[in-house]
């Protein structure tokens, strides 16, 4: 309520985490523009600009690294595998007006200090280009570590993009963040996207995961991206419930390189979602524009697509 107060005394050494809930804004612009794909070393040049028609981020995945995820690497440098090809392929990325990400793990790295691992990430920006940054896995025994590693990427990347997969689970160690159930939005918000849903098995179109865990909108109030690898849906079912509760796709359409033809992104999610961002350009500042616009227009395009 209005002017309450609250003391804590904190020892010498000692920190205080203060977060509200949702800790920022939901960037609706930015969740209509982003979408990003995957690029394998060798990709034909004429593929980066017809891509781009439909994703604006590149991911360079871990194929242009050596040892960049292996379990227990002690390599505290990223060693591209083929150095012309990374940089052929971020220049290409950036020609076609994407953005490059680089792929790291904060997970998989030598050691779990956020100080030796946010200085090689910068290495890395200063050093190819790099305008953004997709980490596969965080610190997920220690949600200190995690939150100080995605706090000094988002200083490292004030206006990049910042990607962040950690579904969780107990391979990884357990509680508090290797769970699939439990995330901390106050870590989650440094992204512009999470990636969730990883080997989590779902049943069926009312598998409520999605809504609650990662579509995102009203939790960490990032863009939430599903992962449903074990979600026994199609994709494009999976990307168009995500959308009804505010959540993004990927797109997985484009990962098998060859030229963009006809496909379930192109063809049905990609309209439905640009329908929607026509409705938040004419009434995305009325007040509950989620409930009263979005989710009854949002119904009305999708409900038919699941059919």
């Amino acid at each position: 309520m209005p002017g309450w107060k609250a003391q804590w005394a904190v020892a010498p050494g000692e920190r205080l985490g203060i977060s509200i809930f949702p800790p920022r804004p939901f960037d609706w612009k930015q969740s209509f523009e982003f979408v990003y794909t995957l690029v394998h070393p060798g990709l034909r040049d004429r593929f980066f600009q017809e891509w781009s028609a439909y994703v604006d981020t590149a991911l360079l995945w871990n194929s242009f690294w050596r040892c960049s995820w292996v379990p227990g690497s002690r390599e505290p440098r990223y060693v591209p595998s083929d150095e012309s090809e990374l940089t052929r392929s971020i220049g290409l990325t950036k020609a076609a007006g994407m953005k490059a990400v680089c792929y790291m793990s904060p997970y998989f790295y030598c050691t779990h200090d956020p100080g030796p691992f946010v200085d090689e990430l910068c290495r890395l920006r200063d050093k190819y280009g790099f305008d953004a940054v997709y980490f596969d896995g965080d610190q997920s025994q220690d949600w200190l570590e995690a939150y100080e590693v995605m706090r000094m990427t988002r200083e490292a990347y004030p206006e990049g993009t910042v990607i962040l997969h950690t579904t969780g689970q107990s391979y990884n160690g357990g509680p508090p963040l290797a769970r699939p159930d439990l995330f901390i939005p106050a870590i989650d918000t440094y992204a512009t996207a999470t990636l969730r849903g990883e080997f989590v098995l779902g049943e069926g179109r009312d598998w409520q995961y999605p809504e609650y865990v990662s579509s995102q909108y009203r939790k960490a109030n990032c863009i939430g991206i599903q992962k449903g690898d074990r979600w026994n849906i199609p994709q494009i079912e999976q990307d168009l419930i995500n959308l009804l509760y505010n959540g993004r796709a990927r797109g997985t359409a484009f990962w098998n390189p060859g030229p963009v033809t006809k496909n379930d992104f192109t063809d049905i999610y990609w309209p439905i979602q640009r329908q929607l961002k026509e409705l938040w350009e004419a009434k995305g500042d009325e007040a509950e524009f989620y409930e009263k616009h979005y989710l009854p227009r949002a119904n009305e395009l999708i409900r038919p697509a699941l059919k």
